[in-house]
This record gives structure tokens, sequence and C-alpha cells, in this order.
């Protein structure tokens, strides 16, 4: 097995290459729509016919829950995060400036 270092948006293999496609990444990382749509295109350009695309995403949202769900959204600071989170449809990976981020939760 190889691997090489790419852009899931551009890459240098020919077509109907590989039996199996795996996107484990791009989906979450890539924040615009059409660089996503552009990721799953090259997939299934690699993918010989029949082929498998296998391909992960995370909600724009975990973080918020997970933060939720393990310390709350008391403090004014995590309130705000909520919002940008939520008005932004992502994410902004800022640590609240509370007790809660001290307790090394690494989340809003």
């Amino acid at each position: 097995m190889t691997a090489e270092l790419g852009d899931a948006r551009r890459l240098t293999f020919a077509d109907r290459t590989y039996h199996v496609v795996l996107l484990l990444g791009p989906l979450y990382h890539l924040h615009g729509k059409t660089d996503r749509i552009s990721a799953l295109t090259e997939a299934a350009r690699l993918a010989r016919p029949g082929g498998l695309i296998a391909a992960a995403a995370i909600s724009r949202y975990s973080p918020l829950l997970d933060h939720i769900a393990t310390t709350g959204i008391t403090e004014s600071a995590i309130q705000d995060g909520v919002r940008d989170t939520l008005a932004q449809g992502r994410y902004a990976g800022h640590r609240a400036a509370g007790p809660a981020a001290k307790a090394g939760s690494g989340m809003i």
C-alpha cells in the first residue's frame, strides 16, 4: 500500500483506478459546499464501475452538542460561541475564556 499527499478536490490519479475510495476527512474539513462537491466528484472519478465510495462526515454542530452535553452553556462567552456557530453554520474552533475552558474541554 502506498500513500500520497494531495488535495481531495484535485487528485492526480487516473480515472476509474480504485475498487474502493475513502473520504475520511475532506467533507468536514472543507467548509465550502463547492469544495465538498469537488471532493465527492473526484472520488466518483477515481472509483471503478461498481466500486465503493465510503465517506465520513461530522455534523457542523457536533462540537456544540458535545460542549452542551459535557459542560453546559451558562457562561456568556459560551453562549456567544453557540450563537456564532449557529449563525455561521460551522464551529470556529475558539475556546471559551471561562471555567469550562480551563477544565480542558477545548470546545466553544
